[in-house]
């Protein structure tokens, strides 16, 4: 392109109110022009000019376009607008930009210094494949080996699993921390009102919004956080009156696959997302329940861990077992906790597979269909086609027109209408029955 550069404005002259051109590629559209004015002038606490706020509508794909004041003098580079508001655009400064040379020398010749002197020293330290950091300009703790930046798993048992995933989704530079006793909080980025660098902050505002102690977690793309213990004595927010089982060695509380035995999956996976304090129940019969937060004018209890069994019992009318409290599972498995009543006995537990083993059933094509059943509550069956296909059906249907209303019973002849061949029973409830051939139908003569 042979067209002239653009005369640079003085982006220190600016004035609020004053018009102000755009040019940009929203959406594709490329040499749009639109026009507005300059809404305010947003500063450091140092008094510099930091932002341009314009009211000149820009969309995505304007970003990085010009602002021209009425002389056609470039004043700012369009730079992010704030989609809640009408109008609320960003611009930085031209005079940033100005500056954007002797920076560069600058940090240029510093490097060059820097691996000179290395090399004398013994060997250069730049590693072209290490991860480009954030320009932190206050040093960040090394990394623990907690965790790997992207096993969101690991803040199940803080609770703060949710949070995490949002903070993953955000620019460097960024951290995150945790809440004793549950809770999380995560900063990005730097504003005109607080340039300290995320990571700094990041402590404060959590301590701020929870009113209690809060740990640094994560910093850019590395885990910071070094494992402690926390108990009874150092959690201000969560005293239990009544005594928590201990930990069991059952399961991680990050491993949703065993609630399929117990047709809790789903609901377990809501409890993950729930703040601390929290407990979850299961029941025989594939009921569970789960409750979240001191209550104190609960009538049960205000205790989550103790009102929790009570409500699932109410809901199941049988006994229920505690499965997790806040970060631990404490389940011990005890006999006939997943089991189920059935007036047509249902096959024996077969060898074949976990009832979690998903990959199964991609010899028979039913994954997704299988991955469905895992959802539903107790009573439930799922039966495969012998030329690929899944059927499930769950729940009691008194007016089902077929042999039964349990599913298990029912589901073979539904399977057979539905696809018009060989069906076989492959799980029910939290079991597979499947032998590797023909399971007929317990409800057949």
């Amino acid at each position: 392109m042979k067209s002239p550069a653009v005369a640079l404005g003085d982006s220190n002259k600016l004035t609020v109110g004053q018009h102000i051109y755009t040019i940009g590629n929203p959406v594709g559209m490329d040499r749009t022009l639109s026009d507005g004015l300059i809404s305010a002038l947003r500063k450091d606490d140092n008094q510099n000019l930091w932002y341009i706020q314009i009211s000149a509508p820009i969309s995505p794909g304007s970003s990085g376009g010009g602002l021209f004041d009425e002389d056609g003098k470039l004043i700012g580079i369009t730079s992010a607008g704030i989609l809640k508001g009408q109008n609320l655009n960003l611009a930085i400064p031209a005079n940033l930009l100005s500056e954007l040379p002797a920076r560069s020398a600058a940090a240029l010749d510093k490097f060059k210094n820097k691996t000179t002197q290395d090399s004398m020293a013994g060997g250069a330290n730049f590693k072209p494949e290490a991860k480009v950091q954030s320009a932190a300009r206050t040093p960040i703790p090394p990394a623990s080996g907690f965790a790997d930046i992207s096993d969101a798993a690991k803040l199940d048992q803080f609770g703060a699993r949710k949070g995490y995933e949002e903070f993953l989704g955000k620019a460097l530079p960024r951290a995150f921390a945790i809440a004793d006793g549950g809770g999380w909080f995560h900063t990005y980025g730097r504003t005109p009102k607080d340039t300290a660098d995320p990571h700094v902050r990041v402590v404060t505002e959590c301590e701020t919004f929870h009113k209690r102690h809060c740990t640094l977690y994560a910093v850019d793309d590395i885990v910071v956080y070094q494992e402690k213990k926390i108990t009874d004595s150092n959690n201000p927010v969560y005293l239990k009156r009544t005594p928590v089982p201990a930990p069991s060695s059952y399961a991680d509380i990050s491993d949703v696959k065993k609630l399929d035995a117990f047709g809790a999956r789903k609901g377990y996976e809501e409890f993950l997302n729930k703040a601390f304090p929290r407990a979850f129940a299961i029941g025989p019969q594939g009921h569970w329940f789960w409750a979240s937060g001191f209550d104190a004018k609960n009538p049960d209890s205000a205790e989550p861990h103790v009102r929790v069994l009570i409500q699932c019992e109410r809901k199941s009318k049988q006994a229920c077992a505690l499965y997790a409290v806040d970060g631990n599972v404490v389940f011990q498995n005890p006999k006939g906790i997943n089991t189920y009543t059935f007036t047509v006995p249902a096959p024996a537990p077969t060898s074949y597979a976990d009832i979690s083993d998903i990959s199964k059933l991609d010899k028979f094509g039913a994954r997704k269909f299988y991955e469905e059943f895992l959802q539903q509550n107790f009573p439930r069956a799922f039966a495969v086609t012998d030329a690929g296909g899944g059927y499930f059906t769950s729940g009691m249907n008194p007016k089902d027109p077929l042999a039964s209303n349990e599913p298990h019973v029912r589901i073979l002849q539904a399977c057979e209408s539905y696809y018009k061949r060989s069906c076989y029973l492959y799980a029910v409830n939290g079991v597979v029955v499947y032998t590797g051939k023909e399971n007929k139908d317990p409800g057949r003569k």
